[in-house]
């Protein structure tokens, strides 16, 4: 037998915390002065605490074709 009253108080507080986590990500990456309103993953691997960033190569322009 399952209480239904337990169920809602921990869903209830699952949706809170997940809200304030989503909160304080949009908060932080608006405190960013490159914030533009928009969120990529270049914005997110800059703002990432470690700094790792990924960028795929280049291809070096050449004079052949």
């Amino acid at each position: 037998m399952k209480n239904p009253k337990n169920e809602k108080v921990i869903l209830s507080a699952s949706v809170l915390a997940i809200s304030f986590y989503i909160i304080s990500i949009l908060f932080s990456l608006k405190s960013n002065e490159d914030f533009r309103g928009e969120i990529t993953l270049r914005s997110l691997a800059l703002n990432h605490p470690k700094k790792i960033v990924s960028v795929a190569p280049q291809k070096e322009k050449s004079d052949n074709f």
